[in-house]
């Protein structure tokens, strides 16, 4: 019998909407054949990952919740406390607008990792570029908010950015050439001895 090799920290893109339309996004699903996984199907998904032994990497395999948007999916919250209770460390990835009050609360006991996906702290800039939902942008004060409300709940937090020729202004100098760079994603963080990750 064949053995699966997976990594130590799985990406789970169960749904592929999102509410934002960041043009340099990389998640098209142009071959999805449909729009979310079935949470029957995914919490298999979960079950399988943890039936793997541990890796060379890591005593704790890692699943990272993401999409499309993994907010607008009404049934997120159960499915991180679901891959939580398989024994895996959680990890969700958000743009941070739907990143509510009662929803960090919720989060709280069941996630390890909060990844927020920032590109700008400028609303111009957000709005050319995309990050914005219904014309409406997040401000330097709501990300810190959503931020320090999370740290104080113990969950780890990171940011992703991409950098792109939509923030050529304001003290960014591009180098422009006739085949540009595929984005760039940075994150602030190193791994420990268990194979997870300190953020900011």
């Amino acid at each position: 019998m064949k053995t699966v090799s997976l990594p130590p920290t799985i990406n789970l893109h169960s749904l592929a909407p999102c509410n934002y339309k960041c043009g340099f996004c990389y998640a098209g699903f142009v071959s999805a054949k449909q729009s979310h996984l079935p949470q029957s199907e995914l919490h298999e998904i979960i079950r399988q990952i943890s039936s793997l032994p541990p890796t060379l990497e890591s005593e704790v395999r890692k699943v990272t919740f993401a999409g499309g948007e993994p907010l607008l999916s009404p049934t997120v919250i159960e499915d991180i406390a679901f891959a939580r209770a398989q024994g895996l460390v959680t990890s969700l990835v958000t743009n941070g607008s739907l990143l509510t009050e009662d929803r960090i609360q919720r989060l709280g006991p069941i996630l390890d990792w909060l990844t927020i996906s920032i590109d700008s702290l400028d609303a111009k800039t957000n709005l050319r570029i995309g990050r914005a939902a219904r014309g409406i942008t997040l401000s330097a004060d709501d990300y810190l908010a959503r931020i320090q409300r999370a740290k104080a709940l113990g969950i780890r937090v990171k940011m992703n950015t991409v950098v792109n020729n939509g923030q050529c202004s304001r003290g960014f100098q591009c180098v422009h050439s006739h085949r540009p760079p595929p984005p760039v994603e940075a994150f602030s963080s190193h791994s420990n001895h268990r194979g997870k990750r300190r953020g900011l």
